[in-house]
């Protein structure tokens, strides 16, 4: 029965020896311990600037989302709205429909006539390409 209490005071020593050398450990080097966790605080939970940043960059991200949407909207409208739109979108369904490749190239050729897509055709002398050939081709 001694020896048990032998035992379990030494066991009892020796982790009072391990506590009091761990907090001697730990107020000898508390400077540099709280450097390491303040600048694993400023890595996990971002700097002040940073987060006034990111918050920056998503407003404006969402503002353009938002104006784009508008943007949209607005073309949608005029579009249901504008005879040259309608006729269009008429036309484009004609396509959809097409029953041979010919067909839906003279409706393309509609289509490019009424948005103006056509002007190049006119212009003889143009550096971007070789208008007399093209026009051999479409002839």
């Amino acid at each position: 029965m001694k020896s048990e209490q032998i035992d379990s005071s030494e066991l009892e020593a020796f982790l009072r020896h391990l506590i009091q050398e761990a907090a001697d450990t730990i107020i000898r080097n508390l400077p540099e311990m709280r450097k390491v966790v303040l600048e694993t605080l400023n890595m996990v939970f971002m700097p002040k600037e940073f987060a006034s940043q990111v918050v920056i960059a998503i407003t404006l991200q969402t503002t353009m989302l938002t104006a784009n949407q508008i943007w949209y909207i607005f073309k949608a409208i005029a579009a249901s709205v504008s005879t040259h739109s309608r006729l269009i979108g008429q036309l484009r369904s004609q396509q959809r429909m097409a029953e041979s490749q010919d067909e839906w190239m003279d409706l393309a050729e509609q289509i490019d006539n009424i948005q103006g897509l056509d002007i190049w055709r006119t212009e003889k002398n143009c550096l971007l390409y070789e208008s007399d050939r093209i026009q051999a081709r479409i002839d």
